[in-house]
């Protein structure tokens, strides 16, 4: 398996095959003694535990990645190995020790970093930070994010860039940017970020007293998560539920639809489209992103990442 492999399942949402993938060829690398590649999927391997749930797990993929990153003087792993432990204590919710832990993180990025790398690191600081109620530190991070993803023209990143931004917004100017953020992350096939977008457009439909839009809102980011938990183990799936912000989701979904859980969408159920909401602002979209839409054309999904990838 290649990396780029490994990156189309962690952005397909096909955790249980990437971890499975990951610490086969971690093996395969120290047993020929490609030290490099055996850090490199020993971080891919922590990323997976983290979708998972698998957290402990992950913690020690991560802290194995960052010894061998320090031992063969390789600062840019060594930065990525600390975002994953960001990443981890997230999962647990420990929100003000993965903002410090991401914050050193960037500050080990070498100077000759890519742009698309200090976008995701900067987007996911300013996730942890509205997480955790930073709400001047998540402006601040989401700045500087927005900044290089303008540049790369990346379209699952700015998908990610809007759902964050949604998040400091009122509920009308919110709702415009996340039925964006949605149509571009459907189009890509990124089922983690698009449930997590369905959700906030549930939470807006809420709020403006939509209460039949928020319904079918939150089925449909439910059907998405049950389709990715299908492929786990018993034991995977019980974490799965718990890891994260699927936790909170889950606890809502009970609390609304009742212990049963909220029936999945029906296959012919009509899917958001952006252009028919009252507060859709096609002018939020970048001029690449505009023309795409109007040409029916499919994004194509590229990057690594938090959320975005997550």
């Amino acid at each position: 398996m290649t990396f780029e492999e490994a990156q189309a399942l962690q952005l397909s949402g096909r955790y249980s095959d990437l971890l499975r993938a990951a610490v086969r060829e971690q093996v395969a690398a120290r047993e020929a003694g490609r030290a490099d590649d055996e850090l490199r999927w020993t971080l891919w391997a922590a990323k997976a535990c983290r979708y998972v749930g698998r957290t402990f797990e992950g913690m020690a993929h991560a802290a194995h990645a960052a010894l061998r990153a320090d031992g063969l003087g390789r600062r840019d792993l060594l930065a990525e190995a600390v975002y994953v432990q960001a990443l981890l204590l997230k999962v647990d919710r420990k929100h003000d020790e993965a903002i410090a832990t991401l914050d050193r993180a960037i500050e080990l990025l070498p100077p000759e970093t890519p742009d698309f790398l200090r976008a995701v690191f900067e987007l996911d600081r300013a996730e942890l930070s509205v997480d955790a109620g930073r709400l001047e530190e998540a402006h601040a991070a989401l700045t500087r994010g927005a900044a290089r993803v303008q540049l790369l023209e990346n379209t699952r990143l700015l998908a990610w860039t809007l759902y964050l931004r949604a998040q400091l917004e009122k509920a009308s100017t919110a709702a415009g940017m996340l039925s964006g953020a949605h149509s571009i992350a459907h189009s890509i096939d990124c089922p983690e970020l698009e449930w997590q977008i369905l959700w906030r457009l549930a939470d807006c439909m809420h709020r403006v007293w939509d209460f039949e839009a928020e319904d079918d809102c939150a089925r449909k980011a439910l059907a998405i998560l049950k389709r990715m938990a299908e492929p786990l183990s018993e034991g995977d799936r019980e974490a799965f539920w718990r890891q994260g912000a699927r936790a909170p989701f889950f606890e809502y979904v009970r609390l609304r639809f009742g212990e049963q859980e909220a029936p999945a969408p029906s296959p012919d159920a009509p899917g958001v489209d952006p252009s028919q909401l009252p507060w859709w602002d096609p002018t939020l979209m970048p001029a690449f992103v505009q023309e795409s839409l109007k040409s029916g054309v499919r994004f194509q999904g590229n990057g690594r990442g938090g959320t975005g990838g997550g």
